[in-house]
């Protein structure tokens, strides 16, 4: 999969050149509600005398965390956190058409919607219209393989219950198609009603007293992405004649990885950092034949975004401070079907700074959870970068 980075770099781009709309606002929240859609297609073999069928079955509950960052003139970015587990029922038809081998089965997904939010008076009713981009992580599948983009819009109310804010809205989510020819697969088309509970931003300059930056994170693999394997054929050519050849496949060059960083103060040299990270994953197939005829390397690519949270603590060690992190980890595997979406992330480094810019170097150590299918050419799930992070 060609990877777009011109996006990428405009993305970091506006989140880097934005020192002084770091000192806006945050509000936190928790979110909670239902999709009022099935989940999952009905599919049978045979629509006359079918021998099983997958359905939906209903689990439609959502429920996850919000952060808001404010801007002058009403507007604001909203990013949520939001777990939504997807279930459907597999069932075998007897021939007299009562159901056998019922079998419920759970998707586990966490969705993360990126919204830009406008807020409006409607008469005597406050008001807000949302839209952006929308992405989710996926695991447990049973057979099935949710796709892990989409577009999100929403309106809703809000009213101010003290030092809080209560919003509750219908969001519609568009989901991408799944990439699934032979199992189940979920509906595209989604509509959820949500509620927020979260701080009043008005209450205060920085919630808790304390601080958002913003930036950029960028670096370099330190470990391959995939294991060396060898494939022993036979190739026929014009000829006819059988040809043995040996194919080897291994990983490619080390990739370079950008994307946008959100880094939250807690307290005194405590914070949490929240990172979307594009992270192409390479790899390179050579063949070679008996005759001593050999083609040309082809690499490949696959494209994943890395999603660590990452809780994080600086020694107060004169002006370049040590820091350690570490926390969960989620990615978007895209066409890395058999690589799990979730792990753990650990990170040492220093940071210093130059004026306002905070440079953060670090080494960061990842541990991917099982493979959907555990076979020798699967990624490793361990995995190593040096990063380095500029932020406001």
């Amino acid at each position: 999969m060609t990877i777009n980075r011109f996006h990428a770099i405009i993305l970091c781009a506006l989140f880097a050149n934005a020192p002084k709309a770091a000192g806006q606002s945050v509000s936190f929240g928790v979110v909670g509600g239902g999709s009022v859609t099935d989940d999952f297609r009905k599919f049978a073999p045979s629509p006359t005398v079918p021998s099983f069928f997958e359905y939906s079955t209903p689990k439609h509950y959502i429920a996850g965390g919000m952060l808001e960052w404010h801007f002058p003139a009403n507007l604001s970015l909203e990013i949520d956190g939001l777990y939504h587990p997807l279930g459907y029922t597999f069932a075998a038809i007897e021939p007299n058409g009562s159901l056998n081998s019922v079998s419920p089965a759970t998707v586990v997904t966490w969705e993360f919607p990126v919204l830009a939010k406008y807020r409006f008076q409607l008469g005597r009713l406050a008001m807000f219209a949302e839209g952006g981009a929308a992405f989710r992580t996926t695991g447990n599948l049973n057979s099935a393989n949710p796709s892990h983009h989409g577009f999100a819009v929403g309106a809703g109310v809000e009213t101010k219950l003290g030092a809080f804010r209560f919003s509750p809205e219908i969001r519609y989510v568009h989901w991408a198609a799944d990439r699934n020819d032979f199992g189940p697969t979920t509906i595209s088309n989604q509509v959820e009603l949500l509620a927020s509970f979260s701080t009043d931003p008005s209450r205060h300059t920085h919630v808790f007293g304390s601080r958002l930056s913003i930036g950029a994170i960028a670096g370099a693999t330190l470990t391959p992405d995939f294991p060396t394997y060898q494939v022993n054929g036979t190739a026929y050519f014009g000829t006819g004649n059988p040809v043995a050849f040996t194919q080897f496949n291994t990983t490619g060059p080390r990739s370079f990885i950008v994307g946008p960083e959100l880094e939250l103060a807690i307290a005194h040299g405590i914070s949490t950092e929240a990172d979307a990270i594009l992270r192409p994953m390479r790899s390179r197939e050579s063949q070679t034949y008996e005759d001593g005829m050999a083609l040309s390397p082809q690499d490949g690519s696959v494209t994943t975004w890395e999603f660590p949270i990452l809780g994080k603590y600086r020694f107060p060690i004169g002006r370049i401070k040590p820091f350690v992190e570490a926390g969960p980890s989620f990615r978007l595997i895209g066409d890395l079907t058999r690589a799990s979406p979730y792990g753990v992330t650990a990170g040492v480094g220093v940071e210093t700074h130059v004026s306002r810019l905070a440079i953060a170097p670090a080494v960061r150590f990842t541990h991917w959870g099982d493979n959907t299918y555990n076979i020798f050419y699967a990624a490793f799930r361990n995995e190593a970068v040096l990063v380095a992070g500029f932020s406001f």
